[in-house]
């Protein structure tokens, strides 16, 4: 589904001109249906990965391919095509904070074109399957903190995505509201979508128990079928 080859990024601060390399020569692949944890400490280039799939940053050098095209080099009318294959989860989601849960799911949608039965059919599925359809005409200022990040999860699902890139999503949890998050995005990968998780958290990496990639200074230094949390 997804690859990398020899993929750089180089970035330039404004000031001096100095390079930062975020990205060094990174090339791995990822297949339909994997669940796969990106870790490394902050500065790692865990971000930066995530940001090259979505297309929200180019790499410097190498190729990118997903569903075996190269995405290296998109034009603009090209990239939204693709973000629509791909929903992507943030640790600190932004919401339409006068609209309700189902609002909030509804303009993901909206903004898709899609037909206003499909919404009334879609939204309340993908809200049961996160855990909310109790809280479907909430708003987000009504949301705990871990229902709130599922309301995130909703939006991501919404359009039915090939790929889910989940950068931090836990970073502001306690630990059991963690724990219920990990479960649903293990649900969504046996709902047959793939996974990318970005994460520091080792008590998540050890207990999933599936592929990690191990960043350091932007190479991948291991990476395993069933690793652990090991830097």
């Amino acid at each position: 589904m997804l690859k990398f080859e020899k993929v750089t990024k180089i970035y330039f601060l404004e000031t001096n001109k100095t390079p930062i390399v975020a990205l060094s020569n990174v090339s791995f692949e990822i297949k339909e249906k994997e669940f796969v944890s990106i870790i490394g400490k902050s500065g790692a280039g865990k971000s930066t990965l995530l940001k090259l799939i979505a297309k929200e940053e180019e790499p410097t050098s190498g190729k990118i391919f997903f569903d075996g095209k190269d995405i290296t080099h998109l034009n603009n009318s090209e990239i939204p095509l693709l973000r629509r294959q791909i929903g992507i989860i943030f640790q600190n989601p932004k919401f339409l904070q006068k609209r309700t849960v189902f609002e909030n799911v509804k303009y993901v949608l909206e903004a898709l074109g899609k037909k206003d039965e499909e919404i009334e059919r879609d939204v309340p599925m993908v809200l049961e399957i996160v855990g909310l359809a109790d809280k479907i005409n909430s708003l987000p200022v009504e949301l705990s903190a871990g229902e709130k990040q599922k309301l995130s999860i909703a939006q991501a699902l919404i359009h039915r995505p090939k790929l889910v890139l989940a950068d931090e999503p836990t970073g502001n949890l306690d630990p059991y509201n963690t724990l219920d998050i990990i479960n649903l995005l293990l649900k969504i990968n046996e709902m047959g979508t793939t996974v990318i998780l970005a994460t520091h958290n080792k008590e998540i990496v050890n207990r999933l128990k599936k592929r990690v990639i191990y960043l350091e200074k932007g190479k991948i230094i291991r990476d395993e079928d069933k690793g652990s949390f090991i830097l």
